[in-house]
Formats: structure tokens, sequence, C-alpha cells
């Protein structure tokens, strides 16, 4: 992927108290075309974590059919541990079934996704 498509396929994430507090995030409209089926498996590559995260597309969860990302317990402590609630994350999708998430420390890294 060129630098220029990920951008196109990258997102900032705010973290809700309900996404921290339970291991899940909803992708936005804009980018729901990017990510796999309902009930498929996506691997969730996290930053300064080895193991991927295996986790579920929930497509009936949004009214509007737009995919909530389940990666469970393993989610909720790479959230709890790396951001803090209402804190960004960059989520790039790699594939359908494959994104990577980035915590965002900095004004200028926001302003870089046109935030």
């Amino acid at each position: 992927m060129t630098k220029g498509s990920e951008r196109l396929n990258s997102f900032p994430l705010t973290v809700e108290a309900t996404y921290w507090k339970q291991g899940f995030f909803n992708v936005t409209v804009d980018y729901e075309r990017f990510i796999g089926g309902h009930g498929e498996s996506i691997d969730i590559h996290c930053q300064h974590v080895d193991e991927k995260i295996e986790g579920t597309i929930n497509r009936t969860a949004n009214s509007n059919g737009t995919p909530r990302v389940m990666g469970r317990s393993a989610l909720k402590r790479w959230f709890q541990e790396t951001v803090r609630e209402r804190g960004r994350v960059k989520v790039t999708i790699l594939s359908p079934n494959s994104i990577s998430l980035r915590a965002m420390r900095t004004t200028l890294e926001c302003e870089s996704l046109n935030l």
C-alpha cells in the first residue's frame, strides 16, 4: 500500500467510554466499505503488541449496517493500557479482514488525518 492510499484508508477514532470499557469500536460510514462482512474474522494489529488480536466483524449491532469491530477483552486491555477514555487512535485498514491501531499522541498527528 502506498503512503497516499494508506491515508485514504486510515481514520482517527475517538475511544469512547463504551469502547474503552468493552473492547470494541464502530467504523464510520465513510470507511465501512473497506471492512469485511458480518461474522467474518478480523486481525487487529496493535501498536507495541507482538501478537495480533483475533476479532470479529459485527454488521448487525448498528442499525445502518456499519461494522463494529469486536476485539473483546484483548482490545479492551490494549485500549486501557494505551489511551485514556476519549483518547485518539489511528485506525489503518490493511485489508477487509486486517487493521492496525496506533495511539495518536500529538495535535500534529490529528492534523495529518484532517481532523
